[in-house]
Protein backbone atom coordinates (compact mmCIF):
# COMPACT_ATOMS: atom_id res chain seq x y z
CA UNK A 1 0.00 0.00 0.00
CA UNK A 2 3.30 2.31 -0.04
CA UNK A 3 6.73 2.99 1.09
CA UNK A 4 7.70 4.93 4.19
CA UNK A 5 11.02 5.80 5.71
CA UNK A 6 13.69 7.03 3.27
CA UNK A 7 11.29 6.68 0.18
CA UNK A 8 7.53 7.62 -0.10
CA UNK A 9 4.57 7.55 -1.84
CA UNK A 10 3.00 4.29 -3.61
CA UNK A 11 4.95 4.11 -6.71
CA UNK A 12 5.97 0.97 -7.90
CA UNK A 13 8.68 0.07 -8.94
CA UNK A 14 10.35 2.67 -7.17
CA UNK A 15 13.92 4.40 -7.13
CA UNK A 16 15.99 5.40 -4.76
CA UNK A 17 19.81 7.10 -4.83
CA UNK A 18 21.81 6.20 -2.51
CA UNK A 19 24.11 9.13 -1.08
CA UNK A 20 23.94 8.15 2.46
CA UNK A 21 22.59 4.86 4.62
CA UNK A 22 18.92 4.21 3.96
CA UNK A 23 15.83 2.60 5.44
CA UNK A 24 12.68 1.62 3.57
CA UNK A 25 9.72 0.15 4.83
CA UNK A 26 7.29 -1.32 2.62
CA UNK A 27 3.49 -2.24 3.62
CA UNK A 28 0.88 -4.47 2.23
CA UNK A 29 -2.63 -4.68 3.39
CA UNK A 30 -5.03 -7.56 2.44
CA UNK A 31 -7.20 -6.95 -0.33
CA UNK A 32 -11.02 -7.10 0.64
CA UNK A 33 -14.38 -6.74 -1.25
CA UNK A 34 -17.93 -6.11 -0.16
CA UNK A 35 -20.87 -7.88 -0.52
CA UNK A 36 -24.10 -5.87 -0.23
CA UNK A 37 -27.17 -8.03 -0.03
CA UNK A 38 -31.04 -6.33 -1.01
CA UNK A 39 -34.39 -7.83 -0.52
CA UNK A 40 -37.05 -7.77 -2.29
CA UNK A 41 -40.14 -9.41 -1.22
CA UNK A 42 -40.15 -10.87 2.33
CA UNK A 43 -37.57 -13.10 2.90
CA UNK A 44 -33.74 -12.87 4.54
CA UNK A 45 -30.61 -14.27 3.02
CA UNK A 46 -27.80 -16.22 4.94
CA UNK A 47 -24.34 -15.62 3.98
CA UNK A 48 -21.83 -17.80 4.69
CA UNK A 49 -18.97 -16.77 5.68
CA UNK A 50 -20.83 -14.55 7.50
CA UNK A 51 -19.69 -10.32 7.09
CA UNK A 52 -19.90 -8.45 4.03
CA UNK A 53 -16.49 -7.73 3.94
CA UNK A 54 -14.55 -10.79 2.52
CA UNK A 55 -10.19 -11.12 1.21
CA UNK A 56 -10.10 -11.21 -2.32
CA UNK A 57 -11.14 -14.52 -3.38
CA UNK A 58 -13.12 -15.58 -1.37
CA UNK A 59 -15.94 -18.20 -2.27
CA UNK A 60 -19.10 -16.84 -0.43
CA UNK A 61 -22.52 -18.80 -0.04
CA UNK A 62 -25.65 -17.13 -0.29
CA UNK A 63 -29.38 -18.91 1.25
CA UNK A 64 -32.41 -17.39 0.73
CA UNK A 65 -34.90 -18.52 3.12
CA UNK A 66 -38.87 -16.77 2.33
CA UNK A 67 -41.04 -15.43 4.88
CA UNK A 68 -44.31 -18.37 5.49
CA UNK A 69 -46.89 -17.39 2.42
CA UNK A 70 -43.94 -15.99 0.22
CA UNK A 71 -41.38 -18.21 -2.30
CA UNK A 72 -37.83 -17.51 -3.56
CA UNK A 73 -38.15 -16.33 -6.78
CA UNK A 74 -34.32 -15.18 -8.04
CA UNK A 75 -31.15 -13.51 -7.63
CA UNK A 76 -30.18 -10.23 -9.67
CA UNK A 77 -27.67 -7.96 -9.74
CA UNK A 78 -24.26 -9.63 -9.50
CA UNK A 79 -25.26 -13.16 -8.90
CA UNK A 80 -28.02 -14.51 -11.27
CA UNK A 81 -30.46 -17.40 -11.65
CA UNK A 82 -32.84 -19.39 -8.90
CA UNK A 83 -29.80 -22.25 -7.63
CA UNK A 84 -30.03 -21.90 -3.88
CA UNK A 85 -28.31 -21.89 -1.95
CA UNK A 86 -26.07 -20.12 -4.68
CA UNK A 87 -21.98 -19.08 -4.35
CA UNK A 88 -20.18 -15.86 -5.42
CA UNK A 89 -16.53 -15.30 -5.90
CA UNK A 90 -15.16 -12.23 -4.17
CA UNK A 91 -13.00 -10.40 -6.92
CA UNK A 92 -14.37 -6.80 -6.36
CA UNK A 93 -17.20 -5.41 -4.44
CA UNK A 94 -20.53 -7.18 -5.39
CA UNK A 95 -24.20 -6.35 -4.55
CA UNK A 96 -27.40 -8.93 -5.11
CA UNK A 97 -30.56 -8.86 -4.48
CA UNK A 98 -33.02 -11.56 -3.99
CA UNK A 99 -36.40 -11.58 -5.06
CA UNK A 100 -39.29 -13.33 -2.70
CA UNK A 101 -43.04 -13.39 -4.11
CA UNK A 102 -46.19 -14.01 -2.54
CA UNK A 103 -47.93 -17.04 -2.97
CA UNK A 104 -51.48 -16.82 -3.85
CA UNK A 105 -53.35 -19.35 -2.56
CA UNK A 106 -55.25 -21.26 -5.32
CA UNK A 107 -57.29 -24.32 -6.08
CA UNK A 108 -55.30 -28.42 -6.34
CA UNK A 109 -54.76 -28.45 -10.15
CA UNK A 110 -56.93 -31.26 -11.18
CA UNK A 111 -56.94 -33.08 -14.95
CA UNK A 112 -57.75 -36.18 -16.74
CA UNK A 113 -57.05 -37.09 -20.25
CA UNK A 114 -59.28 -37.49 -23.19
CA UNK A 115 -57.00 -40.02 -25.30
CA UNK A 116 -60.53 -42.35 -25.59
CA UNK A 117 -62.62 -39.37 -25.86
CA UNK A 118 -64.37 -40.06 -22.31
CA UNK A 119 -65.62 -35.88 -21.40
CA UNK A 120 -67.76 -33.45 -20.27
CA UNK A 121 -69.70 -32.22 -22.65
CA UNK A 122 -72.57 -29.69 -21.29
CA UNK A 123 -72.55 -27.85 -17.87
CA UNK A 124 -76.42 -26.38 -16.97
CA UNK A 125 -76.65 -24.98 -14.24
CA UNK A 126 -78.82 -21.63 -13.33
CA UNK A 127 -77.51 -19.31 -16.17
CA UNK A 128 -74.45 -21.35 -16.95
CA UNK A 129 -75.11 -23.52 -20.30
CA UNK A 130 -72.04 -24.67 -22.07
CA UNK A 131 -71.51 -26.87 -24.14
CA UNK A 132 -67.88 -28.38 -25.15
CA UNK A 133 -65.39 -31.27 -26.63
CA UNK A 134 -62.87 -32.58 -25.34
CA UNK A 135 -60.30 -29.64 -24.26
CA UNK A 136 -56.92 -30.00 -22.91
CA UNK A 137 -55.03 -26.91 -21.17
CA UNK A 138 -51.60 -25.08 -21.74
CA UNK A 139 -49.99 -28.33 -20.27
CA UNK A 140 -52.02 -30.75 -22.54
CA UNK A 141 -53.82 -32.10 -19.97
CA UNK A 142 -57.68 -32.33 -19.84
CA UNK A 143 -58.94 -29.81 -17.57
CA UNK A 144 -60.93 -26.39 -18.82
CA UNK A 145 -61.09 -23.01 -17.04
CA UNK A 146 -64.45 -22.08 -17.25
CA UNK A 147 -64.12 -19.61 -14.03
CA UNK A 148 -64.82 -16.68 -16.64
CA UNK A 149 -68.49 -18.17 -16.57
CA UNK A 150 -70.61 -16.77 -13.62
CA UNK A 151 -73.95 -17.29 -12.21
CA UNK A 152 -75.68 -15.78 -9.32
CA UNK A 153 -77.61 -17.94 -6.75
CA UNK A 154 -79.41 -16.93 -3.48
CA UNK A 155 -78.77 -18.63 -0.11
CA UNK A 156 -81.41 -21.05 0.31
CA UNK A 157 -82.35 -21.10 -3.52
CA UNK A 158 -82.70 -24.00 -5.31
CA UNK A 159 -81.08 -24.70 -8.66
CA UNK A 160 -81.14 -27.71 -11.09
CA UNK A 161 -77.57 -28.76 -12.21
CA UNK A 162 -77.63 -30.93 -15.66
CA UNK A 163 -74.21 -32.38 -16.77
CA UNK A 164 -73.96 -34.53 -20.16
CA UNK A 165 -70.54 -36.65 -20.99
CA UNK A 166 -69.15 -38.50 -24.06
CA UNK A 167 -68.73 -42.17 -22.46
CA UNK A 168 -66.37 -42.81 -25.72
CA UNK A 169 -68.77 -46.10 -26.34
CA UNK A 170 -70.03 -48.84 -24.68
CA UNK A 171 -68.99 -47.60 -21.50
CA UNK A 172 -69.94 -46.46 -18.16
CA UNK A 173 -68.81 -42.93 -16.83
CA UNK A 174 -69.07 -41.38 -13.39
CA UNK A 175 -69.81 -37.72 -12.29
CA UNK A 176 -69.32 -35.59 -9.49
CA UNK A 177 -69.86 -32.11 -9.15
CA UNK A 178 -68.27 -30.03 -5.77
CA UNK A 179 -68.74 -26.51 -4.50
CA UNK A 180 -66.58 -24.74 -2.31
CA UNK A 181 -69.32 -22.91 0.06
CA UNK A 182 -67.24 -21.67 2.51
CA UNK A 183 -64.60 -20.57 0.18
CA UNK A 184 -61.43 -22.64 1.70
CA UNK A 185 -60.25 -23.11 -1.71
CA UNK A 186 -60.72 -26.92 -1.15
CA UNK A 187 -63.73 -29.13 -1.62
CA UNK A 188 -63.47 -31.36 1.44
CA UNK A 189 -65.96 -30.03 3.51
CA UNK A 190 -69.55 -31.56 4.37
CA UNK A 191 -71.98 -30.48 2.10
CA UNK A 192 -69.34 -29.80 -0.98
CA UNK A 193 -69.43 -32.98 -3.37
CA UNK A 194 -72.25 -33.72 -5.21
CA UNK A 195 -73.12 -37.08 -7.14
CA UNK A 196 -74.53 -36.53 -10.38
CA UNK A 197 -74.80 -40.54 -11.34
CA UNK A 198 -73.12 -42.28 -14.07
CA UNK A 199 -74.20 -42.48 -17.90
CA UNK A 200 -73.38 -45.28 -20.17
CA UNK A 201 -72.79 -45.89 -24.01
CA UNK A 202 -74.07 -41.89 -24.93
CA UNK A 203 -71.65 -39.38 -26.83
CA UNK A 204 -73.76 -36.26 -25.24
CA UNK A 205 -75.97 -37.77 -22.63
CA UNK A 206 -77.24 -37.05 -19.34
CA UNK A 207 -76.01 -38.30 -16.36
CA UNK A 208 -78.84 -40.30 -14.77
CA UNK A 209 -79.07 -38.08 -11.68
CA UNK A 210 -79.48 -34.79 -13.46
CA UNK A 211 -81.10 -33.04 -13.25
CA UNK A 212 -80.13 -33.13 -9.57
CA UNK A 213 -81.38 -29.89 -7.36
CA UNK A 214 -78.79 -28.35 -5.48
CA UNK A 215 -80.24 -25.89 -2.52
CA UNK A 216 -77.78 -22.67 -1.38
CA UNK A 217 -76.65 -23.61 2.04
CA UNK A 218 -78.11 -21.20 4.35
CA UNK A 219 -74.53 -20.36 5.40
CA UNK A 220 -72.64 -20.57 2.10
CA UNK A 221 -69.98 -17.73 1.98
CA UNK A 222 -71.23 -14.29 0.28
CA UNK A 223 -69.45 -13.98 -3.13
CA UNK A 224 -67.42 -15.86 -5.94
CA UNK A 225 -66.45 -19.34 -5.17
CA UNK A 226 -65.47 -22.32 -7.38
CA UNK A 227 -67.69 -25.01 -9.04
CA UNK A 228 -65.56 -28.39 -10.23
CA UNK A 229 -67.01 -30.69 -12.80
CA UNK A 230 -65.41 -34.11 -12.76
CA UNK A 231 -66.31 -37.03 -15.28
CA UNK A 232 -63.96 -40.09 -14.81
CA UNK A 233 -64.61 -43.62 -17.11
CA UNK A 234 -65.70 -46.59 -14.69
CA UNK A 235 -65.25 -44.89 -11.09
CA UNK A 236 -65.43 -41.50 -9.76
CA UNK A 237 -62.83 -38.96 -9.62
CA UNK A 238 -61.79 -37.05 -6.46
CA UNK A 239 -61.71 -33.36 -6.69
CA UNK A 240 -58.29 -33.23 -7.42
CA UNK A 241 -57.46 -36.50 -8.52
CA UNK A 242 -55.06 -36.32 -11.86
CA UNK A 243 -54.36 -38.31 -14.82
CA UNK A 244 -57.29 -39.90 -15.07
CA UNK A 245 -59.41 -40.94 -18.24
CA UNK A 246 -61.54 -38.04 -18.19
CA UNK A 247 -62.18 -34.36 -17.81
CA UNK A 248 -62.29 -31.39 -15.29
CA UNK A 249 -64.27 -28.03 -15.83
CA UNK A 250 -64.48 -25.20 -12.93
CA UNK A 251 -67.02 -22.55 -12.90
CA UNK A 252 -67.57 -19.87 -10.94
CA UNK A 253 -71.15 -19.45 -8.16
CA UNK A 254 -71.47 -16.12 -6.97
CA UNK A 255 -73.71 -16.13 -3.97
CA UNK A 256 -76.07 -13.13 -2.59
CA UNK A 257 -78.20 -13.29 0.57
CA UNK A 258 -81.74 -15.23 0.23
CA UNK A 259 -83.94 -13.75 -1.63
CA UNK A 260 -86.96 -13.04 0.88
CA UNK A 261 -90.69 -13.64 -0.39
CA UNK A 262 -91.45 -10.06 -0.85
CA UNK A 263 -88.84 -10.23 -4.20
CA UNK A 264 -90.65 -13.29 -5.19
CA UNK A 265 -93.98 -11.85 -4.59
CA UNK A 266 -93.45 -9.15 -7.00
CA UNK A 267 -91.96 -11.61 -9.30
CA UNK A 268 -95.87 -12.66 -9.58
CA UNK A 269 -99.41 -10.89 -10.65
CA UNK A 270 -102.53 -12.66 -9.84
CA UNK A 271 -105.79 -11.32 -11.29
CA UNK A 272 -108.69 -10.37 -11.72
CA UNK A 273 -109.29 -10.78 -7.49
CA UNK A 274 -112.05 -11.04 -6.96
CA UNK A 275 -113.17 -13.20 -9.98
CA UNK A 276 -116.24 -15.25 -11.43
CA UNK A 277 -114.64 -17.52 -13.65
CA UNK A 278 -110.86 -17.42 -15.25
CA UNK A 279 -108.06 -16.32 -12.62
CA UNK A 280 -104.58 -15.44 -14.34
CA UNK A 281 -101.29 -16.02 -12.79
CA UNK A 282 -98.37 -14.06 -14.51
CA UNK A 283 -94.74 -15.27 -13.88
CA UNK A 284 -92.00 -12.49 -14.43
CA UNK A 285 -89.31 -15.49 -12.81
CA UNK A 286 -87.30 -17.79 -15.09
CA UNK A 287 -87.79 -20.34 -12.47
CA UNK A 288 -91.11 -22.98 -12.47
CA UNK A 289 -93.90 -22.97 -10.13
CA UNK A 290 -96.17 -24.69 -9.10
CA UNK A 291 -99.57 -23.90 -7.98
CA UNK A 292 -102.40 -25.03 -5.27
CA UNK A 293 -105.75 -24.08 -4.73
CA UNK A 294 -107.34 -24.84 -1.27
CA UNK A 295 -110.92 -24.00 0.67
CA UNK A 296 -110.86 -23.54 4.05
CA UNK A 297 -110.49 -26.61 5.11
CA UNK A 298 -107.26 -27.58 3.95
CA UNK A 299 -108.50 -29.53 0.40
CA UNK A 300 -106.88 -29.18 -2.57
CA UNK A 301 -108.75 -28.34 -5.16
CA UNK A 302 -106.50 -27.13 -8.19
CA UNK A 303 -102.72 -28.11 -8.71
CA UNK A 304 -100.90 -26.70 -11.55
CA UNK A 305 -97.20 -26.97 -12.52
CA UNK A 306 -96.17 -23.91 -14.97
CA UNK A 307 -93.38 -22.40 -16.26
CA UNK A 308 -92.07 -18.33 -16.79
CA UNK A 309 -95.35 -16.73 -18.60
CA UNK A 310 -99.07 -16.51 -17.86
CA UNK A 311 -101.24 -19.83 -16.65
CA UNK A 312 -104.85 -19.36 -16.55
CA UNK A 313 -107.10 -21.31 -14.31
CA UNK A 314 -111.01 -21.77 -14.72
CA UNK A 315 -112.53 -21.51 -11.25
CA UNK A 316 -116.30 -21.62 -12.25
CA UNK A 317 -116.96 -25.32 -11.31
CA UNK A 318 -116.48 -24.01 -7.10
CA UNK A 319 -118.58 -21.97 -5.29
CA UNK A 320 -118.38 -18.55 -4.29
CA UNK A 321 -116.34 -18.34 -1.09
CA UNK A 322 -112.89 -17.29 -0.02
CA UNK A 323 -109.85 -19.72 -1.24
CA UNK A 324 -106.07 -20.38 -0.31
CA UNK A 325 -103.63 -20.07 -3.60
CA UNK A 326 -100.64 -21.01 -2.94
CA UNK A 327 -97.35 -20.81 -5.44
CA UNK A 328 -94.24 -22.28 -4.73
CA UNK A 329 -91.10 -20.84 -6.43
CA UNK A 330 -87.51 -21.87 -5.68
CA UNK A 331 -88.35 -23.85 -2.44
CA UNK A 332 -90.22 -20.52 -1.09
CA UNK A 333 -94.36 -20.12 -0.94
CA UNK A 334 -96.29 -16.97 -1.75
CA UNK A 335 -99.84 -16.96 -0.36
CA UNK A 336 -102.65 -14.95 -1.67
CA UNK A 337 -106.57 -15.11 -0.22
CA UNK A 338 -108.86 -15.39 -3.29
CA UNK A 339 -112.29 -14.26 -3.54
CA UNK A 340 -114.78 -16.74 -5.58
CA UNK A 341 -118.12 -14.61 -6.42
Amino acid sequence: SGWSGDLSGTTNPATITMDSDKTVTATFTRIQHTLTVNTTGNGSVNLSPAGGTYDEGTTVTLTATPDTGWEFSGWSGDLSGTTNPATITMDSNKTVTATFTEIIPDYCYAYGNTTFDTSVTRVQFNTIDNSTGKDTDANGNAYSDFTSMITDVHRESAYDLNIQVNTAGSYTVYTKVWIDWNQDLDFDDAGEEYDLGTAYDVTDGLTSLSPLSITIPSDAALGNTRMRVAARYNTFATPCYQGFDGEVEDYTINVHEAVNIEEYARLLTVYPNPVNNLLHIQSNTRKPIEIYLYNLIGQELIHRSAQTGKLTIELNKLPSANYLLQIIINNHIVNYNIVKE
